[in-house]
C-alpha cells in the first residue's frame, strides 16, 4: 500500500485524481483518493479495483465498506474519481477520462466516524504493477451538488 497525502486537514474537502494502473486482479490492486485522513488506520476512501467502485471506511484500524457497485476498469487507462465529504455526507464518482463526467454522483453515503483529515491517494499494489498518476486536486467544498 502506498499513500501521498498532502495539504492541512480539513472538514469539507473534495479530493480529485486521474490515473492508471497497469492492470488490476483479484481484488489486490486498486486506484484511490482518500479524505479525512489522519492516520493508516483512521481514512475515507473512494477506489476502483477492476470489478467495483468502492467507498471505504477505515476507522481505528478496522475497514468497513460503506457503498460498491460494479464498474469494470481495464489497465493501461486512465480514469478520474471525485470525493466529496461534507458534513456527515459523502458523495463520489468516477468514470473514463477520455469521457464526459457524469453530472450526477455515484455514492451518496452518510457516516459520522471522521470530522477532519487531510487528502490524498492511496493505492494498493502486488509485483509487476505499476500506478501512474496524471492528476491531483483537494479544494474546499461547500455544497453537495
Amino acid at each position: 500500500t502506498f499513500n501521498a497525502i498532502l495539504g492541512p486537514a480539513s472538514s469539507n474537502v473534495e479530493v480529485t485524481a486521474t490515473g492508471e494502473s497497469n492492470r488490476f486482479g483479484a481484488g489486490q490492486v486498486n486506484f484511490g483518493v482518500v479524505v479525512r485522513w489522519t492516520d493508516s488506520k483512521n481514512w475515507y476512501k473512494a477506489l476502483i479495483n477492476g470489478t467495483q467502485f468502492v467507498v471505504l471506511k477505515r476507522v481505528k484500524g478496522v475497514t468497513t465498506q460503506l457503498s460498491a457497485q460494479p464498474f469494470t476498469a481495464q489497465g493501461n487507462t486512465l480514469y478520474t474519481l471525485r470525493l466529496r465529504v461534507i458534513g456527515a455526507v459523502l458523495v463520489a464518482k468516477v468514470w473514463p477520462s477520455a469521457t464526459m463526467e457524469p453530472t450526477g454522483w455515484m455514492v451518496n453515503v452518510t457516516d459520522t466516524s471522521l470530522t477532519t483529515g487531510q487528502g490524498g491517494v492511496r493505492v494498493l499494489v502486488q509485483n509487476d504493477v505499476i500506478v501512474h498518476l496524471a492528476a491531483f486536486s483537494e479544494s474546499l467544498a461547500r455544497s453537495q451538488v
